[in-house]
């Protein structure tokens, strides 16, 4: 069955059961945005999901009245899918920087506790502020990015030295490097 826009838009603010207009809605507009969420670091599921809160969406838009009708339903229906997805992505990519700046967190504090295991919490701490006292600007860096939490512009911005964040990201992974080295170098040496 098909359906115009008008009558859509009426049923739902008729409030009347939409299951027609909605498989009608995800029959018309379902491929695009899968082919865009698809194309785009997403997969089928990614597309459903995201789609159906477009939907959503749509709908509570119309029954509050802020749908305008300034658009077709299936462009706004893509408009609204490409800015979910958007977002997912965004949070993706902030999910796995944490994670990666946790795992590598997590190695620094695996090595003091295999240090202070063979020297004592005490010694190991001291041998620790040693190395972070020895690493200069790399020392800035690894707090700014470690303890503070600061993203790589942010950093950029209290270290404007630094070319661009590009930079920053490199010096960062070489003195990240570093530190390790040296703590496991200072392990290996209570063998």
């Amino acid at each position: 069955m098909k359906f115009s826009d008008d009558e859509i838009i009426a049923a739902i603010e008729q409030d009347k059961p939409l299951a027609q207009e909605i498989e009608y809605l995800y029959d018309k507009n379902f491929n695009s945005v899968m082919k865009y969420i698809t194309s785009n670091s997403g997969n089928k599921q990614d597309a459903e999901d995201i789609f159906q809160e477009a939907l959503t969406i749509f709908v509570l838009k119309v029954q509050d009245g802020s749908y305008r009708k300034e658009s077709s339903i299936g462009t706004l229906l893509y408009a609204i899918a490409k800015n979910l997805w958007f977002k997912q992505l965004a949070a993706r990519r902030t999910e796995e920087k944490t994670t990666l700046r946790d795992t590598q967190f997590a190695e620094i504090e695996e090595l003091s506790k295999q240090l202070e295991k063979r020297i004592g919490a005490q010694q190991a701490e001291q041998h620790i502020n040693n190395i972070i006292g020895q690493l200069g600007k790399c020392r800035e860096i690894l707090t700014y990015f470690f303890i503070d939490r600061l993203s790589l512009e942010e950093i950029n911005q209290r270290m404007p030295e630094y070319k661009n964040p590009d930079v920053i990201k490199v010096t960062k992974h070489n003195c990240f490097k570093k530190m390790l080295e040296k703590i496991q170098t200072l392990l290996d040496s209570y063998n």
